[in-house]
């Protein structure tokens, strides 16, 4: 054979192709799975098995058996496809909105997040200052900080971590207005008459 018998790939990518010879009185093979994952076939003419992985949202392994073919004392050879997932982030529509508008000083509504396929945790960047994001609990929280004087726009990314194959994010945007002020310009503001 060529190429490993026993591979891990992510979700939807090629396989490496894996080839067998025959030989004694072979001429040819056939190919069963204990479960069919359609895209990975076995070429007859060449006695290849190649294609794409399919795509899964939990771990699975594919065992295939290859048969010859062609004479009366035929012989087996096995091997396993297992496919990864991808990861997947998704937004908890229950909790706060992805895209936020507040006043400096005043918290935001809590934005939500769970996880699946493969992924284990996820990252937060481009937060302003005074939000931050729980790794464990999935959520972003927190006041943006006050003290600025004009309006200003923070665009956060939220990124899976964890499931060795494609990551997965999440894009949302925290606006953040300045406090209106008034300030004297003349006169006083306490004033006997």
């Amino acid at each position: 054979t060529t190429s490993a018998t026993a591979q891990v790939v992510c979700s939807a990518t090629a396989i490496a192709p894996i080839t067998y010879s025959l030989g004694g009185g072979a001429t040819g093979a056939a190919i069963s799975w204990d479960v069919d994952p359609v895209s990975i076939t076995l070429d007859a003419a060449t006695t290849t098995i190649s294609g794409t992985a399919p795509t899964v949202t939990t771990s699975t392994t594919y065992t295939y058996t290859l048969t010859s073919t062609g004479g009366s004392c035929p012989d087996t050879a096995t091997g396993t496809i297992t496919v990864n997932p991808d990861g997947v982030i998704t937004h908890d529509t229950a909790q706060g909105a992805l895209d936020q508008t507040r006043c400096e000083g005043d918290a935001i509504d809590p934005i939500a997040f769970s996880l699946s396929g493969g992924a284990t945790g996820a990252t937060a960047s481009g937060l302003p200052v005074g939000l931050t994001f729980d790794p464990v609990a999935l959520i972003i929280t927190g006041t943006p900080t006050a003290g600025i004087t004009s309006v200003q726009t923070y665009n956060y990314t939220i990124t899976t971590t964890g499931s060795g194959c494609a990551s997965d994010d999440i894009t949302g945007t925290i606006t953040v207005n300045p406090d209106h002020e008034l300030t004297v310009l003349s006169g006083s503001t306490s004033q006997q008459i």
